[in-house]
């Protein structure tokens, strides 16, 4: 088997989705007292425009109970909002509590929407072949594969423009790699540059490989189906230059069963996209061709955003 093509599905088995705990004060939360029921209302308050989970935990607990446990996590939009309550046991005494709290991007209530169509993320007029990546988890790092599992690979060629194929916030972005894959070399990197888009319905699209600096996004920036949003990469892979993508969600179901040490998992799904050749779910193996449509490009805007559009892009 050819070594560069074994590294490179061994590369793609790592679906990068972010985890981390960010600034400080990104998320606030804060209690409320009401003196009349002698209850506390949580308050989440998001100060970008992205959502994000939020994990809470009450100690030194005394005359309380929690609506939602001692412990449990939430699903945190943009803005303030009440994020759970605290009553007392007994209504003469004030109820007391301390409490922590940490965060992550994801929504873990996802609501995918099947009806929507993306456009292919490479120029009007550019031809593609379509590559389905492996997933190797399960051989190589005793991973079971994930619910949908669906990542495909487009062909590009040098210099290729990248395009949004949905609209939504920018969740992440990495552009400050370099991929090095020498013949004879077996070891391998999970980092690629990258950029993770979340959408209106809880979905996150996940566009990989871009060239070194040539990312015109930043972390909460809103795009549109068909901006522009770097520039291919993937000139030491086997398979040469190329964009990875995938469309997935938090698993609701699955991570209620999963382990504290374990990472949090992820449903793929299948879009639908127009190409060309017309719209319909892509096939392993064949050629598409890029186009623009004002419809879908138009698909999830707000009536004002849409008036504002075509004003810029009159027909």
């Amino acid at each position: 088997m050819n070594i560069f093509k074994l590294l490179e599905s061994v590369i793609l088995v790592v679906v990068s989705i972010v985890t981390c705990y960010t600034q400080t004060d990104l998320i606030e939360v804060e209690r409320e007292y009401n003196e009349r029921s002698n209850n506390y209302k949580i308050v989440g308050h998001n100060k970008s425009n992205i959502a994000y989970v939020v994990d809470i935990s009450f100690y030194n607990t005394n005359n309380m109970v929690s609506q939602k446990g001692n412990k449990y996590s939430v699903t945190l939009k943009p803005g303030r909002h009440t994020i759970g309550r605290i009553n007392s046991l007994d209504k003469k005494n004030r109820p007391s509590f301390g409490y922590r709290f940490a965060y992550r991007q994801g929504n873990m209530n996802p609501k995918p929407d099947k009806k929507i169509t993306y456009l292919l993320p490479i120029a009007p007029g550019k031809e593609t072949n379509l590559l389905e990546l492996s997933y190797l988890g399960e051989k190589y790092g005793k991973k079971k594969e994930p619910k949908g599992w669906y990542n495909i690979s487009f062909s590009t060629e040098e210099g290729d423009t990248i395009f949004a194929s949905r609209a939504g916030v920018v969740t992440r972005v990495k552009d400050n790699l370099e991929v090095d894959l020498k013949e004879g070399a077996y070891s391998y990197t999970k980092d690629v540059n990258q950029i993770i888009i979340e959408h209106n319905d809880g979905t996150y699209g996940n566009y990989s490989v871009f060239k070194n600096g040539t990312i015109e996004l930043k972390i909460g920036d809103k795009v549109i189906p068909g901006q522009f949003m770097g520039i291919t990469s993937g000139a030491d892979y086997g398979s040469g230059f190329h964009l990875r993508f995938s469309v997935y969600h938090y698993d609701v179901e699955a991570n209620k069963k999963r382990g504290k040490s374990e990472n949090y998992i992820y449903e793929f799904i299948t879009p639908k996209f127009l190409t060309l050749q017309g719209k319909d779910e892509l096939v392993i193996g064949t050629s598409y061709t890029g186009i623009v449509d004002k419809d879908i490009i138009m698909d999830e805007m707000s009536r004002r955003e849409k008036k504002k559009w075509k004003k810029k892009n009159p027909e």
